[in-house]
């Protein structure tokens, strides 16, 4: 039933059918999410509402302990008519390091790198807009921790950018 502009889901269940006589995957558990604003491009998405990861900690406002080789995936993302830059809000205590950005999954194609500068402390946070590579239409996003041992950034939210008009 539709209340407002919410949808309500009541008495919900999952049920997977198999032809086979084993055990094909065991589901812990499973969330149903609100993921609409995802399908507004340009909107601010809290880096804790991440679709697949690896190796980092997800708390209620950020992510932290993201380390050499983690990764976080969204999806989906709408870049709209064209996105050349990516907001990132982030803390950071250490240096060196590199954000790699990918289009898809963690093996997907790489539009853009970032070297993110010590901002003097994991919850001192500040923006930068970082250029990529112009990506259109909807899309996973991964970011990958690269060149160092731990504590790349505490990563609070993200934002992508439209092309400006004649630079598509």
């Amino acid at each position: 039933r539709l209340v407002g502009s919410e949808m309500c889901i009541r008495d919900s269940s999952l049920t997977f059918a198999t032809s086979e006589t084993s055990a094909v995957m065991h589901l812990i558990s499973y969330e149903l999410i609100n993921l609409s604003e995802r399908f507004t491009p340009f909107t601010t998405i809290n880096a804790s509402e991440v679709s697949n990861q690896s190796g980092i900690a997800a708390f209620t406002t950020m992510i932290g302990y993201f380390d050499d080789g983690d990764y976080l995936t969204y999806s989906p993302i709408d870049f709209g008519l064209g996105t050349n830059s990516i907001k990132i809000t982030y803390a950071k205590a250490t240096t060196g390091g590199r954000l790699e950005i990918r289009k898809g999954d963690v093996n997907g194609e790489v539009i853009g790198n970032y070297y993110p500068a010590s901002t003097g402390g994991w919850a001192n946070y500040q923006t930068v807009d970082i250029p990529i590579e112009t990506t259109f239409g909807i899309n996973k996003l991964t970011f990958v921790a690269k060149d160092l041992t731990y504590g790349l950034m505490n990563l609070k939210s993200f934002q992508l950018s439209p092309v400006s008009a004649g630079y598509i």
